[in-house]
């Protein structure tokens, strides 16, 4: 990333963006029924940078 031609300790540079996404948003909705419940809730995050942890993987 130097520019010198050679790979080494140098050119180490961060790769993504950082662990807080800038963007992050979420809707609710719910309604009620004769005593049944239903409610729904969708969140997200924009702009980040997913890195995959092996330790935190569902197994199926």
């Amino acid at each position: 990333m130097n520019g010198d031609g050679v790979i080494n300790d140098q050119d180490i540079v961060p790769i993504g963006l950082p662990g807080v996404p800038p963007y992050t948003f979420g809707i609710s909705a719910g309604f009620s029924y004769k005593g049944f419940d239903l409610s729904v809730l969708f969140q997200g995050a924009t702009v980040a940078t997913w890195l995959p942890i092996p330790c935190c993987r569902l197994v199926m």
